[in-house]
């Protein structure tokens, strides 16, 4: 079987405009939510901290998902099987994606990691190899994940606290776009004049000059940054809307009138 989004009909009747939202699940088992970015959120039995793949069941009925499989690529040259495990009905099932291959009572790992940087796929597909849900992973910031709005909603968004194993609550807006910068990172010989950006004008960035990651108490970027001397330069966008996350932060390293025999790395 497989799963169908559903699709948004407009319809004249009188005269009148109506929207009507219709579905059809065949899948009865579908990715729900998802971490690549687990660093202090949740441990795994053995302590670790580690990518997590929750699945729930939209069904009245338990289903046995012995045989079942997991990817993170369409090659299918990765297949994780699923051993002896049974999702209840409007219940979840946590994967640790880990790479340990085990299965610890009902703890759950896959044969493979996550990595939201490359983008990778997440394929999940039933015992006869028929595709049951699938997406692109996209990157979620430290601790965040992401999943569908709500238990089997087809829209998704960002959770800043996460549910594994848990119904989907406190949904997120998408991150605010990264803030632009108007001069690549490296030397330059005279001082600079730096010019950070955004396209929405209700988006605030803020930015620190230290080293040190913007907050939302940080200065805020009004007017372009005088670069006398080197400086690591590290910018945020954050909106005034509570359910827009803060953007994902940028960071360059300006080197001013600085020359070395050997390469430098920044970091």
């Amino acid at each position: 079987s497989c799963w169908f989004l559903s699709y948004l009909v407009s319809c004249l009747i009188g005269g009148i405009t109506f929207l009507l939202f219709t579905s059809n699940i065949d899948g009865q088992v579908i990715i729900n939510e998802y971490s690549c970015s687990n660093v202090g959120a949740i441990t795994d039995s053995d302590g670790d901290y580690e990518d997590w793949i929750e699945l729930y069941n939209l069904s009245i009925n338990a289903i046995d998902l012995t045989g079942y499989t997991l990817n993170d690529k369409v090659s299918n040259t990765n297949t994780w099987v699923f051993p002896a495990i049974t999702i209840p009905a409007d219940g979840y099932v946590l994967i640790f994606a880990s790479e340990k291959d085990k299965k610890v009572g009902n703890e759950l790992h896959t044969n493979f990691k996550l990595t939201q940087t490359k983008p990778e796929q997440l394929i999940f597909s039933d015992i006869q190899g028929n595709v049951l849900d699938s997406l692109t992973l996209k990157p979620a910031q430290i601790d965040h994940s992401r999943g569908r709005e709500t238990d089997a909603n087809p829209l998704w968004a960002v959770f800043t606290s996460p549910t594994p194993g848990n119904t989907n609550t406190n949904p997120k807006k998408e991150y605010a776009e990264k803030p632009q910068f108007n001069l690549a990172a490296g030397y330059y010989n005279l001082s600079q004049s730096l010019v950070l950006s955004t396209s929405d004008p209700n988006l605030t960035i803020r930015y620190t000059t230290n080293g040190y990651e913007p907050t939302a108490l940080s200065p805020a970027y009004n007017n372009p940054i005088n670069l006398a001397n080197t400086k690591v330069i590290r910018a945020q966008v954050f909106s005034s809307d509570p359910n827009v996350p803060a953007s994902f932060i940028e960071t360059n390293t300006y080197f001013i009138s600085n020359s070395h025999t050997l390469p430098v790395v920044a970091i």
